[in-house]
């Protein structure tokens, strides 16, 4: 599937509800990308030693789990174009796919986050399962 760069948030989160259905029909809906993406930053920082993970990807990665956790498209749809979530994704290419997989998410699936933790300081490689 590819991504329209000309859609907001919101119609990500849209076009991934159109693809619920396909659930009950056992086609397994899978999104990748990561939840911070700022390659400039991670690799610059790597390039100086720098290993910390900056507030601004932590406050994401939380307000990213949160929000997937309370099944909030909408709050996931609205990060993307927030302060810590423009940082975090330069282009949102590497996010939208996120969009999908909540927008066909059924309310009633248990959320869980099999991977967590950052690479290269900044890059937040949480996996977020609606099952």
């Amino acid at each position: 599937m590819s991504i329209d760069g000309r859609l907001p948030p919101a119609g990500h989160l849209a076009i991934g509800k159109t693809l619920a259905p396909l659930r009950e029909e056992g086609v397994l809906i899978l999104g990748s990308g990561n939840v911070t993406h700022n390659l400039r930053h991670a690799f610059s920082s790597w390039q100086r030693g720098e290993t910390q993970t900056p507030d601004w990807a932590h406050a994401f990665d939380s307000d990213v789990a949160a929000a997937a956790a309370q099944h909030d498209g909408p709050a996931l749809a609205r990060l993307a174009e927030s302060a810590s979530g423009r940082i975090s994704h330069p282009t949102p290419d590497h996010y939208y796919p996120l969009l999908y997989t909540a927008g066909a998410a059924d309310a009633k699936d248990a959320v869980t986050f099999p991977l967590s933790g950052f690479d290269m300081g900044s890059l937040s490689m949480r996996s977020i399962l609606y099952d």
